[in-house]
């Protein structure tokens, strides 16, 4: 990959990292938990719980996101490989979140 091609991509992921960074704020320490995809108020117990879950969550993406293509750099693989770098964490990450957010879930009584 060339220099300038390099930047761009870099820049790209430096934008989207600062957008993550961002919406962490606002669901985390705002606790703004309408920004989550799929909340509904009437399933959720902990809404405080929640908003930090996601805030923290959506702040290490951000993080991780803006400074990947910093310090691995472009030409040490494949571009494929180098993809695949990147989205292993973000979906651990992911997974974990899933599975610990169940813990502020309503539990369901039937009557």
């Amino acid at each position: 990959m060339t220099e300038t091609g390099a930047l761009v991509v870099r820049m790209i992921f430096s934008l989207a990292g600062l957008l993550c960074i961002i919406f962490a704020y606002f669901i985390g320490a705002k606790g703004k938990i309408t920004l989550i995809a799929g909340y509904v108020p009437s399933k959720v117990k902990n809404e405080k719980g929640l908003a930090r879950l996601f805030g923290i969550q959506t702040l290490i993406i951000g993080l991780f996101t803006m400074v990947f293509p910093w310090v691995y750099g472009f030409n040490r693989t494949t571009p494929l490989l180098w993809l695949l770098y990147y989205c292993v964490p973000i979906v651990i990450l992911v997974l974990i979140v899933i599975i610990v957010s169940s813990r502020f879930e309503r539990k369901s009584t039937v009557c």
